[in-house]
């Protein structure tokens, strides 16, 4: 009996920590980027609760040959604040660590929230080397989602996406049913359809 209610306690908290998703996710699935040049990859909040966060926070494991950009003459890595969610006044900070991954953190020091539960927040440009060819993904990790209380909210703690050379190609669209729910392959349900691979209706959908 005792293992019959551990079973249904813990099948519970999975379904609930499944049913609500905060976390942070890239717009696009693929990033499509030229050897020895740049592209951004922009990211955002899905947070299916009406609690506004106060700080963003995760790890960024980037493949071999992809850096985030560096602007010298800023001293500082390249990256864009997107105002919708965003105030003058929150910072980004952007390090490299020891082991090449990369710390992202956006906050205000004042511990003031965004301006919305959930939304595009930030943008970074990545940099390929010129020997970069072909389909490498990238992950993140110990994604944090903080509360002005500073108690921590997330129902994911990896995720992930690709940078590619290729072009990515239409495999197949649903015509039907557009109305349905949209889902990356996390399984983490999108409001919109950037580019990259989607799951709609049970089927495959990629957008380019």
């Amino acid at each position: 009996m005792n293992k019959l209610k551990t079973f249904i306690v813990a099948f519970v908290s999975l379904m609930a920590s499944t049913a609500f998703a905060q976390t942070i996710a890239p717009t696009e699935k693929y990033i499509q980027i030229e050897a020895g040049k740049q592209a951004p990859v922009t990211f955002e909040v899905i947070n299916e609760t009406d609690v506004k966060p106060a700080l963003a926070e995760f790890f960024l494991y980037l493949p071999e040959g992809i850096t985030v950009a560096y602007d010298d003459d800023e001293e500082d890595y390249i990256y864009e604040k997107v105002s919708s969610m965003l105030i003058k006044s929150h910072s980004v900070t952007v390090t490299q660590r020891a082991d090449s991954s990369w710390y992202i953190m956006v906050k205000n020091e004042s511990g003031k929230e965004f301006k919305a539960t959930s939304g595009e927040y930030l943008t970074l440009t990545l940099e390929a080397a010129s020997t970069f060819h072909g389909t490498e993904e990238a992950r993140m990790t110990d994604i944090h989602l903080v509360k002005l209380d500073t108690s921590k909210f997330q129902s994911e703690t990896e995720n992930s996406f690709y940078i590619t050379t290729e072009t990515v190609g239409i495999d197949a669209i649903n015509a039907d049913g557009t109305n349905e729910p949209v889902y990356n392959t996390a399984g983490q349900r999108v409001r919109h359809m950037g580019k990259g691979l989607f799951i709609q209706n049970g089927k495959k959908v990629v957008k380019k």
